[in-house]
């Protein structure tokens, strides 16, 4: 493993967009007995040593910040084991918790003691984008089941930083050589969600809504109905909860749909932890439609003709040739001197995907509930919905700061946005 290594211009991002949320992301995985701690120890260590970036912290510099090996760094220093009576409040607090990627590490690991042993993984957005935590928590599981294929010699480490962590070669495995530029701006305001007004504190507060594994399999029938994808249904499910609640006055809301990246290049090339996320805006046009089957049509129709567009090329590539041209530091001075305007998106919808219960089974402990969560926006700014699936269970999250007017509008939200969903 080199002395130390380039971030890629992804990174850096995260990195200077920390002001608007504390770009992290997270996974509670709960099981149906107890782990065994020393075991599952042993585990994270081979997971850190096969993943360099886990086991790193962001030394900055004037041209690009690197990723430089801490020093020491064993598996009690990202691993906290922890037992008491009020589990769910450990649980929630580990939540919380905040990571600096300065000082590092950019993981962290928490067991949560008792009947069912509870784990709790925080990864900062600097070394690895949403989608990412859970190969992450597979990795883990990985690892703890063999240990056998995680020690050398069979596995040195894998070198996901490998060049621009593969940004570049994304480039040239995407079609012509000439990357794409960044799409046109929208000629539409920028749609933003209702906070109500400045807060008058900024708490951390997270809400979550699951669905019962009945109400959840409604959904997916109407979903395998209509020849669809979860995904859409969420996303029409989203714009018409928006709708209700901001009223006609506000027009059609628009929507903040990430892509994942790395669909675009081989799969023998994709690294597993990094930032390889871009988004487009996703608007179902001049009207929703009556029903939910109607905005659907809508829906589908409007991201089926962005995806094949092979958005978040253009930003990849815009994003890389800034890095390459404008030194680190000058870009972040900017951004704390106030004198770079970032334009709030509107409304995200963070899909975090299927948890395959058989990947998060440690052993002979099964997973018996698992769920990912966003990063904590700052209420005014920033608007995250996420969803996640596992077994027959849905969950959806916001996660926020904000004041208490500001968590009854997102709790007025989730209550039409559940409704809006097929029962």
């Amino acid at each position: 493993m080199p002395k130390s290594y380039q971030l890629t211009a992804w990174d850096c991002l995260q990195l200077l967009t920390k002001r608007f949320s504390d770009q992290q992301v997270r996974m509670v995985v709960e099981f149906e007995g107890q782990l065994d701690a020393s075991r599952l120890a042993d585990a994270i260590r081979a997971a850190v040593a096969a993943e360099p970036v886990l086991a790193c912290r962001v030394q900055e510099r004037f041209f690009r910040p690197r990723w430089k090996p801490l020093a020491g760094l064993d598996a009690t220093s990202v691993l906290t084991v922890l037992s008491g009576a009020d589990t769910q409040a450990e649980i929630q607090r580990l939540i919380f918790e905040d990571l600096d990627p300065l000082r590092g590490p950019v993981v962290r690991f928490a067991l949560v003691r008792g009947e069912r042993d509870v784990l709790v993984i925080n990864l900062d957005h600097t070394a690895g984008d949403a989608a990412l935590v859970r190969s992450l928590a597979y990795l883990l599981a990985s690892a703890y089941v063999h240990p056998e294929k995680f020690a050398p010699p069979e596995c040195g480490p894998y070198f996901s930083n490998r060049g621009f962590r593969a940004l570049r070669p994304l480039m040239s495995a995407s079609g012509p050589k000439k990357s794409p530029g960044m799409p046109p701006a929208s000629a539409q305001p920028s749609w933003r969600f209702p906070w109500g007004g400045q807060a008058a504190e900024f708490r951390k507060r997270l809400l979550i809504r699951r669905l019962a594994p009945e109400r959840a399999a409604v959904v997916r029938d109407f979903t395998a109905s209509r020849h669809a994808w979860l995904n859409d249904v969420f996303l029409a499910a989203y714009f018409r909860a928006l709708s209700r609640l901001v009223g006609d006055g506000a027009g059609v809301p628009r929507l903040t749909v990430p892509v994942d990246l790395r669909s675009y290049i081989p799969a023998r090339e994709r690294p597993r932890i990094a930032n390889f996320s871009a988004s487009f805006e996703a608007a179902p046009g001049e009207a929703l439609g009556a029903t939910l089957d109607e905005t659907l049509t809508l829906v589908r129709a409007t991201t089926e003709k962005e995806k094949g567009g092979r958005p978040g090329l253009g930003q990849a590539a815009a994003l890389t040739s800034l890095a390459d041209r404008v030194p680190y530091r000058i870009i972040r001075n900017r951004f704390e001197k106030g004198k770079v305007r970032m334009t709030m998106p509107p409304p995200w919808f963070i899909a975090l995907g299927v948890l395959r219960p058989e990947s998060l089974a440690f052993g002979a402990v099964a997973a018996r509930h698992a769920y990912s969560l966003q990063s904590f926006g700052r209420a005014g700014s920033v608007f995250q919905l996420s969803a996640s699936t596992f077994a027959d269970a849905m969950t959806f999250a916001v996660c926020f700061t904000g004041d208490d007017a500001q968590e009854s509008m997102v709790k007025r939200f989730l209550d039409l946005y559940e409704a809006e969903l097929p029962a």
